[in-house]
């Protein structure tokens, strides 16, 4: 992988580089407030008012109307924690990996890269790697899971998702809901790439 990026990040026109920016640029201008707040959320930035911040302090009117149009679009994904209790506490990511990872990783660094510097680029993601991949590969499990279930260790979970409090004190990477008899959550391990489900919390 290493070599397959170092070599990608050599070449400004290679398609890992340039193959995002023309998707994005057929879909938007770059002046677009949408493309402002996909870059927001690529970023990092998964609440309203983070994502809001990080636009460059968009109002709330013209931050919903583009939310709206990249989730209708499916670029961006809103969630809500799976709770036996309702939340209107959403959270949206890029939907799409691979724009996912240009968001993040590649689109900041683009000028940096075609003056010859992508050796730094790379570094930056070497050193930054473990900790985007724990919450990159957190979507991909919960489908994943969503698909599979019930297998012959977990019982089925109609709702497969994640949870979280407004203030961030609880977060939980994985939790399936059957909404019966309760919710079972899981945690992914960065180091060993693994899932590991621990506990029932009953209704």
């Amino acid at each position: 992988m290493w070599d397959f990026l170092g070599e990608a990040l050599s070449d400004p026109v290679s398609a890992l580089l340039v193959s995002a920016e023309r998707s994005l640029a057929a879909e938007f201008p770059p002046q677009a407030q949408a493309r402002t707040v996909l870059a927001a959320i690529g970023s990092g930035e998964r609440t309203f008012t983070n994502i809001a911040r990080a636009a460059g302090g968009i109002a709330a009117t013209p931050l919903q109307r583009a939310l709206e149009l990249l989730t209708d679009k499916r670029i961006v994904a809103a969630e809500l924690p799976v709770s036996l209790r309702p939340s209107k506490d959403r959270r949206y990511r890029v939907a799409d990996p691979y724009l996912r990872f240009w968001l993040h990783l590649l689109g900041p660094s683009m000028e940096e890269i075609e003056r010859g510097r992508g050796d730094l680029t790379l570094a930056r993601i070497r050193e930054n790697w473990t900790s985007w991949r724990g919450r990159a590969v957190e979507p991909l499990v919960r489908e994943a899971l969503a698909r599979t279930l019930p297998d012959d260790r977990l019982p089925a979970a109609p709702a497969v998702g994640g949870y979280w409090t407004r203030t961030n004190d609880v977060e939980i990477d994985i939790v399936g809901a059957d909404g019966r008899r309760g919710t079972r959550v899981g945690e992914r391990d960065q180091a060993e790439q693994t899932l590991e489900f621990g506990f029932n919390v009953q209704r």
